[in-house]
């Protein structure tokens, strides 16, 4: 039986309501989603692809859910701005992510 785990990926399905309904949010299908949480060969070990972060942001801020709950279930390795991946070794300022969040309203 394998071991239950707390991750960032299952976190979010909770804040969201389940892998259907952030699928259905995203646009994409369920697979894809569950497929964050699989340690399988194609998985992604518990982790959110950084790729879907504005767009996640975005759905949570439509749906009034808790943006600072669902910031810290994403990594951040993309430009909040031109959605660019960041260089390694770069990071985002949280003051200026969080304009960029007031800008849209959260």
């Amino acid at each position: 039986m394998a071991e239950y785990r707390e991750t960032k990926a299952r976190k979010l399905f909770e804040l969201f309501g389940g892998v259907t309904k952030l699928a259905t949010e995203l646009g994409v299908s369920k697979s894809v989603i569950s497929r964050w949480d699989s340690e399988a060969y194609r998985g992604n070990h518990g982790h959110v692809p950084t790729h879907y972060n504005i767009k996640i942001m975005e759905r949570a801020k439509a749906l009034g859910l808790d943006i600072h709950a669902v910031s810290q279930c994403l990594d951040e390795h993309i430009c909040p701005c031109c959605k660019r991946p960041l260089e390694p070794g770069m990071t985002i300022d949280k003051r200026y992510l969080r304009t960029v969040l007031a800008g849209m309203g959260a």
